[in-house]
């Protein structure tokens, strides 16, 4: 299995527990790592318009769940970005989405200090 596959499950609501352990230990790396590798996967495919907002969100919100809230500081920015983008703040015009206001300069900035 690659990434790509493990984030099409988390997309769908149907990666379990054993496949992130079985991802980790053939990959041989850690579930913080895989956690770090999917919220780059998300924010590069998002920047680049590979991938939906609404596709991306749902992948970070299931990295969040599963990481017990405790992601590293690279993958809870990119957590908050797509938070950021799912409502329009006070006083924000209805004209423009929140993800294209908030997320995307988030995540390109986020991008840009990697």
């Amino acid at each position: 299995m690659v990434l790509s596959e493990l984030a099409e499950l988390c997309a769908r609501f149907e990666l379990e527990q054993e496949q992130i352990d079985a991802f980790c230990q053939s990959s041989g790396i850690s579930k913080s790592q895989l956690f770090d590798d999917l919220a780059r996967y998300v924010a590069h495919g998002y920047a680049k318009n590979q991938l939906s907002y609404e596709f991306c969100g749902v992948i970070i919100n299931e990295v969040w769940r599963m990481s017990e809230l405790n992601l590293s500081n690279y993958a809870y920015s990119v957590y908050i970005a797509f938070d950021e983008g799912e409502y329009y703040h006070q006083n924000d015009s209805r004209d423009v989405e929140p993800n294209e206001l908030y997320t995307r300069p988030l995540i390109k900035k986020i991008i840009a200090n990697e």
